[in-house]
């Protein structure tokens, strides 16, 4: 007897670019052993680094024993995937297949065929269609490697955040600076951040010092040049100030202090940090929101490098690009500030993340940077090794925010808080980074990479999911 199975239905995953659709397939010729559902239109497509589920049903005139699903293409590893009744029973049932796609899988068109066996030991295996695995940095991580980068992630998290006191401040006097054109509505629960920030790098600088910041908007470009912060219409805010004085709502936000230098309304060298929004700013979506809020402790923290890195004097101009890489490489500049200044910022970790992925989106989810490529360990320290200096490639700097925190959420899950406070205390201009860190953690930085490379890989993927 041929029973006439109903057609198949897919499951498409986030990943996926299309739903698969049936197409007819001619009846079996009488006498055939087992019916497959109608097969895959050649459009389907997924992506490297997704999950591809299918539903088949499946009709035969015996109990299937085993039954292997395969996306097969020449000169290219096979992907298998077990299938597994959801419906029905071994003789006329349905049964899904799940196809995890590698992330270093070759492109291009795959044959889906399944392959059964049954209790007459009667084989057969149908050719079901195509499937296009295609790049797309939308992926979806598996349960067990999402937790393993929350694991370490939140260790790190809370190693910073256990350094948190109630002492009141001892070396820093902070005097915060609000532009009467600033959103009213943030000016409170910015400020306060400004706030929090004092408090925890107080525990870092050993010498009195005032640390002012700055609140502004694109109306402000005159005063804060007049302080000498921004020296040219080139620099800070000016970025988008043109953009902003067409559209002040702009969701949008930008550094408008950050260092250790000489302020001359002070008339003596200044810790400073500062944040610039659109005066009439809409933030969009709550990542966004967060993204710029925590902008203030970031920008605060680049002042507490600068007061180690110069040695408690004025910075300096360098040579060239290249020689200030050498001594403050932005994985560890622009990098590890965000792994230390995004835990102090929130008490919320699901906080944390949000901001991973929000304030990333731009590097993890557009061809226009080299993680468009980072499918493997392997890419991960070669893509180290690229960016150590910014003129290796025009996205290096970019690419030092999220590799840099990724680097040091795993070096602070690893090794403490207290080790990186003390490289902190370590690097200055007299010594090249690596150097310092050799001295700090008794391995070199192209170890560390490699240590933390499966780390970075996950952070990477999460933030792609």
């Amino acid at each position: 007897v041929l029973l006439v199975a109903p057609k198949p239905t897919s499951i498409a995953t986030p990943a996926s670019t299309s739903t698969p659709t049936p197409t007819p397939t001619p009846s079996p010729a009488l006498g055939s052993r087992f019916f497959f559902g109608d097969p895959i239109k050649a459009s389907s497509s997924v992506s490297i680094g997704s999950i591809f589920t299918i539903d088949l049903p499946i009709t035969s005139n015996y109990e299937l024993t085993t039954n292997l699903g395969y996306l097969e293409k020449p000169g290219a590893s096979e992907i298998q995937a077990n299938g597994k009744l959801v419906s029905g029973d071994k003789r006329v049932g349905t049964w899904r297949y799940e196809f995890q796609i590698p992330t270093n899988q070759t492109l291009g068109s795959y044959s889906l065929q399944v392959e059964v066996s049954d209790s007459n030991n009667r084989n057969y295996r149908s050719e079901l269609g195509n499937i296009e695995i295609n790049r797309s940095l939308k992926i979806q991580m598996t349960a067990a490697d999402l937790n393993e980068y929350k694991t370490i992630a939140k260790k790190s998290f809370d190693q910073v955040r256990s350094k948190f006191t109630n002492n009141e401040l001892k070396n820093i006097t902070l005097k915060i600076n609000t532009s009467s054109t600033f959103p009213s509505q943030y000016i409170k629960t910015w400020n306060s951040f400004a706030e929090i920030g004092a408090k925890y790098f107080d525990q870092l600088i050993d010498t009195p010092q005032e640390f002012r910041t700055y609140f502004v908007t694109e109306q402000d470009t005159a005063f804060m040049q007049n302080l000498g912060l921004w020296k040219d219409p080139g620099s800070g805010l000016t970025l988008d100030g043109k953009y902003w004085l067409q559209d002040n709502t702009t969701d949008s936000c930008e550094a408008s202090a950050a260092g250790y230098f000489f302020d001359t309304d002070a008339q003596k060298l200044v810790l400073h940090g500062g944040v610039a929004v659109p005066s009439k700013v809409i933030f969009g979506n709550r990542g966004n929101e967060l993204g710029c809020a925590q902008t203030i402790i970031h920008e605060m923290f680049h002042a507490v490098q600068d007061y180690w890195q110069y040695n408690k004097k004025s910075g300096h101009t360098w040579a060239t690009q290249d020689d200030r890489d050498r001594v403050l490489m932005p994985i560890f500049r622009e990098g590890s500030d965000n792994t230390i200044t995004r835990a102090i910022f929130t008490d919320n970790f699901d906080d944390y993340l949000l901001i991973l992925k929000q304030a990333n989106i731009v590097y993890f989810n557009t061809d226009a940077t080299k993680l468009a490529d980072i499918f493997t360990e392997a890419d991960v320290v070669k893509t180290f090794k690229l960016i150590e200096k910014q003129s290796s490639d025009p996205q290096s700097l970019k690419l030092a925010y999220p590799f840099g925190q990724l680097l040091f959420e795993k070096l602070i899950a690893d090794y403490g808080i207290d080790k990186y406070f003390e490289l902190l205390k370590t690097h200055n201009d007299n010594f090249a980074f690596k150097d310092s860190f050799q001295r700090v953690y008794g391995f070199s930085l192209d170890t560390a990479y490699s240590l933390a490379a499966r780390h970075v890989l996950l952070g990477i993927n999460y933030a792609k999911s």
